[in-house]
C-alpha cells in the first residue's frame, strides 16, 4: 500500500508492502502498526502538519474585501441619502421626488439592514467566522424588501426609468452570491 502525506511545505511518501509472512518493510507485525509509526514519526518532525488542509484560497479573502468595499459604498450611500432635507429633495428632478414620496418607512429601514448586514457579514467573512451566512442571508432579505418596496409598491421602474431597475437587480445579485459564497465557504470548512 502507499501512504502519501501533504502539508503545505513537502511531501512525504512512505510505502509499506506486505510480505508472505504478513510482516511489513518497518519490521512490525502489521501494517496498520507500521502506517501508524511512519505518520507519528512525520508529526514529531513537522510542525507544518499542523497547518489546516481546507485553508481558505486566496482569491476567498480578496472577493470579501472587494465585496466589503461594496457594501461600504452602500452605507456611504444610505447615510447621503438620510441626510438630504425636505429642501435637497426639493431641487431633486421631479421623478426622483416623487420616489422619495412613494417609498415606505419600511423601505428604508430594509435598505439599512442590507447595507450594514452587508458590511458585517464581509467583515465576518474575513475573520472567517460562520455567522457571515446569517448576516449577509438577513441582508439579501433587506434587498428583496427595499426591491418590493420600490418596484411593487411605487412602481419606480415607470417613475425613473431604467437605470434604478438595472442597478438594483446587480445588487440583488451580488447579496444572492455573496449568500452562496459563504454557504460554500462553510461547506469547504473555510470558516469556523
Amino acid at each position: 500500500y502507499n501512504l502519501t502525506v501533504r502539508s503545505s511545505r513537502r511531501r512525504f511518501m512512505a510505502s509499506c508492502y506486505l510480505s508472505a509472512s504478513g510482516c511489513c518493510r518497518f519490521g512490525c507485525t502489521s501494517l496498520r502498526r507500521g502506517l501508524t509509526q511512519v505518520l507519528a514519526a512525520r508529526v514529531i518532525h513537522s510542525p507544518s502538519w499542523e497547518i489546516p488542509m481546507n485553508q481558505a484560497p486566496k482569491w476567498f479573502n480578496v472577493t470579501a474585501f472587494i465585496a466589503l468595499l461594496w457594501n461600504i459604498l452602500g452605507c456611504i450611500a444610505f447615510i447621503a441619502d438620510m441626510q438630504l432635507s425636505p429642501d435637497d429633495i426639493t431641487k431633486l428632478p421631479e421623478a426622483q421626488q416623487a420616489l422619495y414620496a412613494a417609498r415606505p418607512a419600511w423601505s428604508v429601514a430594509a435598505t439599512g439592514i442590507a447595507v450594514f448586514g452587508g458590511v458585517l457579514g464581509c467583515i465576518a467573512l474575513l475573520m472567517k467566522r460562520k455567522w457571515a451566512f446569517a448576516l449577509l442571508v438577513l441582508s439579501l432579505f433587506g434587498i428583496i424588501g427595499q426591491d418590493l418596496a420600490m418596484f411593487v409598491l411605487a412602481n419606480s421602474a415607470a417613475l425613473a426609468g431604467v437605470v434604478p431597475v438595472i442597478l438594483q437587480t446587480v445588487v440583488l445579485l451580488v447579496g444572492i452570491w455573496l449568500v452562496l459564497l459563504s454557504r460554500k465557504a462553510i461547506t469547504r470548512g473555510w470558516l469556523s
